[in-house]
């Protein structure tokens, strides 16, 4: 599975994933079997609030490798009790890490 830092920019506020760890060569957003799987539950990835990396939007103006940074519209919270990440594993899933890009 692709490892994802959230970067939060500090003066304009917004979100957004890259892919740290790609889980095999080339491997990303678009192309990582896991990330968008609805039967996994994915970790919550660290948050870093940052004045030195880049806005996707306000710096780069949108011209971003999409396969590799992705904007981050909304958050929602997960929180999973059971045997497994997916969710077909037994368990219970209260809606409370899950990043919507």
């Amino acid at each position: 599975m692709c490892v994802i830092m959230h970067y939060v920019q500090r003066d304009c506020k917004h979100r957004w994933g890259i892919i740290t760890g790609p889980c095999e060569p080339g491997m990303g957003f678009k192309r990582c079997p896991i990330i968008f799987d609805p039967e996994y539950v994915l970790p919550e990835p660290d948050v870093y609030i940052t004045n030195t990396q880049p806005c996707p939007k306000c710096d780069l103006h949108g011209r971003y490798d999409r396969n590799q940074v992705r904007m981050v519209k909304r958050i929602r919270r997960v929180l999973k009790i059971g045997s497994g990440p997916a969710k077909k594993d037994s368990g219970i899933e209260l809606r409370l890490c899950c990043v919507v890009m």
